[in-house]
């Protein structure tokens, strides 16, 4: 029975097609010291998708953000500036020294994207200063924008990983378990079998 109901919701989330990252707003969030294996978040994003151990090549000393969403943008540059962190590379950075933009990243960067709307801000941000405070920033920015959405790999996620993931999506501000576990018996018999 859990196989036919994990292959239903299979099944509709294709007909819906559903596309859910981890993060909400947020594209890429790599720090190395925080992000790699053994660091002391251990996971970052790429393409929204939540990635263990990722590192890239010339951010051991600052937290880069590549975001999707302007809202977003303002509140976590405004948090970092907020934390006394050093926010650059973003029109909307308010500790850039140079107030703009350099012409030092990759081709097709999200710092050379920028949303519509005043005041401009960029898509993409640096973030530099005390190290423990870009990890607060981190766990902050997880807290607020990974609220239990999350991107299925169904190439690679066992049933009971699915299922549990399932389980943990939001209607509003609760957790679809908190939900059956609230419900009535009949239904809450019906769910513990699933699990």
């Amino acid at each position: 029975m859990r196989q036919n109901l994990i292959e239903e919701i299979k099944r509709n989330r294709e007909l819906m097609n559903i596309n859910e990252s981890d993060i909400e707003g947020v594209d890429e969030l790599v720090y190395n010291p925080a992000t790699k294996t053994g660091g002391e978040i251990g996971h970052g994003y790429d393409h929204g998708t939540r990635i263990n151990g990722i590192t890239w090549s010339g951010h051991e000393d600052h937290l880069h953000l590549g975001f999707t969403d302007r809202d977003v943008a303002i509140k976590v540059i405004d948090k970092a500036d907020s934390m006394g962190l050093r926010t650059t590379e973003n029109p909307y950075a308010k500790k850039d020294p140079n107030g703009k933009v350099d012409n030092v990243h990759a081709v097709g960067s999200f710092h050379y994207k920028t949303f519509p709307g005043e005041p401009e801000v960029g898509a993409g941000v640096d973030i530099s200063g005390d190290e423990e405070k870009i990890v607060e920033l981190i766990m902050w920015i997880e807290e607020e924008y990974a609220n239990g959405n999350y991107k299925i790999d169904y190439k690679t996620d066992d049933d009971e990983n699915l299922l549990s993931k399932i389980m943990d999506y939001k209607v509003g501000n609760t957790k679809l378990k908190d939900l059956v576990s609230n419900a009535s018996t009949g239904i809450k018999d019906f769910f513990s079998k699933l699990v």
